[in-house]
């Protein structure tokens, strides 16, 4: 969580300072290469994340498995169905949490790529409106 925190942080400090870029007609060339770059390093990370997730939960799905078969026929008292899925639930609840976190994180990394997005629309625009004049 700390890293992922320190992670959004250092994306919103790169992101702030390439808007205010676009104001100033000189650095617009500078602008557009940290966006393509900044777009192509999130892209990066977000295909890591989503190999993540699907490791994740391959293990979620075996653990599962297991955690069932355990409650099923070897714990000590006989539960029903209902009550079985509750176990193994609260046995992988850290790692359902894992999960949740990492997409939480791919999908803020996907709303950073829209937002470099529509800078370059917006870069695009103050091109187009500084040569119209």
């Amino acid at each position: 969580e700390e890293r992922i925190t320190k992670s959004r942080e250092d994306w919103n400090n790169k992101i702030i300072p390439l808007i205010e870029m676009i104001r100033d007609i000189s650095k617009i060339t500078e602008a557009q290469v940290l966006m393509l770059s900044y777009r192509h390093q999130l892209t990066d990370k977000i295909a890591e994340l989503k190999l993540t997730v699907y490791r994740l939960n391959t293990k979620y799905d075996y653990h599962y498995k297991e955690h069932y078969r355990f409650y099923r026929n070897g714990y000590d008292m006989q539960l029903h169905s209902g009550e079985t899925n509750i176990f193994v639930q609260s046995d992988l609840s850290l790692l359902k949490r894992q999960l949740n976190i990492i997409q939480s994180h791919i999908d803020f990394y996907q709303e950073v790529v829209r937002t470099l997005d529509n800078l370059g629309y917006a870069i695009k625009r103050r091109i187009d409106v500084q040569y119209e004049a």
